[in-house]
């Protein structure tokens, strides 16, 4: 009886969903409302009056503020690139003296879409050139949402971005770097970041910020930077350049590159036997200050530390700087804090990963803190695996 009334209800909400589909989705007719109201037809026989131009500007600011409404909704991505809605938009974002204003509610509307949909910033990119667009834009007084489309774009489709960029400049990631790390430009400056962040995914752009500016990311992730975007995508750099375990070498081949990934969640409170503490590097013996991060930098910082372990050399390099301790202490803070069971479930990190536990204990999935904990407890031997192994390909069997 249970199993039958679980499939009516199941069959309800299916169709209720499909209602709810159909009801909320975007018919041509809608989108030639809209778009009449967006870019009007207007009378080639006459010039309108002053009282039929300011009737069309109110019926454009109301349309473009009921699309920036509507982008919260799930049907957003599919209204704005309907081709008659598309064709409005980008023909007003590209009028000359638009309002800033109204510059600012088409910016809204793309953020909003192209945050969630990578067809959507393929299509800006390709076929409205919107990074050229943007490029023209980053000087106007809404620059920062300029770039926060850029960083969605970005996020999206790194390698167009990129061959546009490069298109119009070289050496534009050494001006995107700048802009972020001079510090010159507040949060705008963060967000320029968030698109070198978003374009390290390439290999050529991580090999060029090894060789030339990883020095100026590295004072930014700790507690000398008050700004705390900054910080957390200063970090988060760090971390794509950790995911390419070729650079491994290179990076903790310089000692201020691991400090500045582990002063984060570094700590006065945390105690360390003096061996521990000899081990640490130079600049965090002896530290005198709390965390500086929030719970999602917190997380950056761990996902960090567990790609630099995709490599023999990482992994030893972090045993020899006694990132074990550190991450031990950090634990213990964290399981203090929890007001649930939900996560860590009452076990002790050393009880469940300890030396003999079983390999797929090490890389516990459901907790990478413990499952980093369990890889540096272990020596080499313990581990088990050929140096060349990446922990990221290990695929585990139930």
């Amino acid at each position: 009886m249970s199993t039958e009334a679980d499939n009516n209800r199941q069959e309800i909400d299916e169709k209720r969903n499909e209602m709810n589909e159909r009801n909320s989705a975007i018919t041509d007719d809608d989108a030639e409302i809209i778009a009449n109201m967006l870019v009007p037809k207007k009378p080639s026989d006459k010039t309108l009056s002053a009282a039929a131009q300011e009737a069309l500007e109110t019926r454009l600011t109301f349309a473009l503020g009921y699309i920036r409404n509507a982008t919260g909704e799930h049907y957003a991505v599919d209204f704005v690139m309907h081709p008659k809605i598309m064709s409005a938009l980008t023909a007003i974002i590209l009028q000359e003296n638009l309002s800033p204003e109204k510059l600012g509610t088409l910016l809204d509307i793309f953020i909003n879409t192209t945050s969630r949909s990578q067809p959507l910033a393929q299509t800006l990119i390709e076929q409205h050139n919107f990074v050229e667009l943007i490029n023209q834009l980053r000087t106007t007084e809404k620059k920062e949402k300029v770039i926060l489309l850029l960083s969605n774009l970005a996020g999206m489709s790194p390698e167009l971005v990129h061959e546009r960029l490069h298109n119009i400049d070289p050496n534009y990631m050494d001006t995107l770097i700048a802009m972020f790390t001079s510090g010159e430009e507040g949060d705008v400056g963060a967000h320029y970041g968030q698109v070198a962040v978003s374009l390290s995914v390439i290999e050529t752009i991580r090999q060029h910020v090894i060789e030339k500016h990883l020095d100026k990311f590295l004072p930014l992730c700790g507690s000398l930077n008050p700004n705390r975007q900054s910080r957390a995508t200063a970090i988060s750099f760090l971390r794509n350049l950790a995911v390419d375990t070729r650079l491994h070498n290179t990076l903790l081949s310089k000692p201020e590159y691991l400090t500045a990934v582990l002063e984060p969640i570094m700590s006065k409170e945390y105690e360390f036997s003096d061996e521990e503490m000899d081990k640490l590097p130079q600049s965090l013996q002896y530290f005198n200050e709390l965390p500086t991060v929030d719970d999602d930098t917190e997380q950056i910082v761990i996902d960090t530390l567990y790609k630099l372990c995709d490599s023999k050399f990482g992994r030893e390099t972090l045993r020899q700087n006694s990132v074990y301790p550190l991450l031990r202490e950090f634990h213990k803070i964290q399981k203090r804090r929890e007001t649930d069971d939900e996560i860590g479930a009452g076990s002790s990190a050393l009880g469940i990963i300890g030396p003999g536990a079983a390999m797929m204990q090490v890389l516990n999935e459901d907790n990478i803190l413990e499952g980093l904990i369990g890889i540096l407890i272990r020596n080499e031997d313990d581990i088990g695996l050929p140096s060349d192994v990446n922990y990221g390909d290990i695929q585990m069997e139930e």
